[in-house]
């Protein structure tokens, strides 16, 4: 062979393996970095995924504690004891009717803490009635036990009044709870 030709092959040989290391670098760095992509993409998926679960979860939270709130709305709590048993005593007033609180105990052999609060309503039948009704439908969580009406006629014997008197159980709670977001 020539000296020639064969400077020429070494030549082109060191070339073409050369090139052929710089290809292999090259694809060995680009590999990487598109594993490093696809591994990137995965984590902000991934991400995107737990904040529309975290943005879900708060919107369920705010929706769970205005329910409790308006859970709460419908029980009596022990700061406001006083001012639920007046709007009971002003009920029959519209009527014509007086309402009395006799009694009022908390209930321990319930399921849920309650108010006991014997309750007397004294008027003319109809004003008794629809006190009793406003009373038993008020925004509260109550019901009404062991109703019993009677009538009774003054010692003069010329007017005659109706008594209505019953239990009533109404909701009690002892302190707000609060849900902070």
């Amino acid at each position: 062979m020539n000296r020639h030709v064969l400077i020429r092959f070494i030549t082109a040989l060191t070339l073409l393996i050369g090139i052929s290391g710089g290809y292999l670098w090259w694809n060995a760095r680009l590999q990487k970095i598109t594993d490093s992509t696809i591994a990137l993409t995965q984590q902000i998926s991934d991400a995107r995924i737990k904040l529309s679960r975290t943005e879900s979860e708060h919107a369920e939270i705010n929706r769970l504690t205005n329910d409790e709130a308006t859970i709460y709305s419908h029980l009596v709590a022990d700061s406001s004891v006083v001012s639920f048993l007046s709007t009971l005593e002003k009920s029959g007033t519209v009527f014509g009717a007086q309402v009395l609180i006799a009694s009022v105990s908390l209930e321990s052999n319930t399921k849920r803490p309650m108010l006991g609060i014997s309750v007397k309503v004294t008027g003319s039948f109809n004003a008794v009635m629809r006190a009793v009704g406003v009373i038993e439908n008020a925004p509260y969580y109550v019901t009404v036990n062991a109703l019993t009406v009677k009538n009774k006629i003054s010692s003069n014997k010329k007017k005659s009044y109706w008594t209505a008197t019953f239990k009533l159980n109404a909701g009690f709670i002892h302190s707000v709870k609060s849900t902070t977001t």
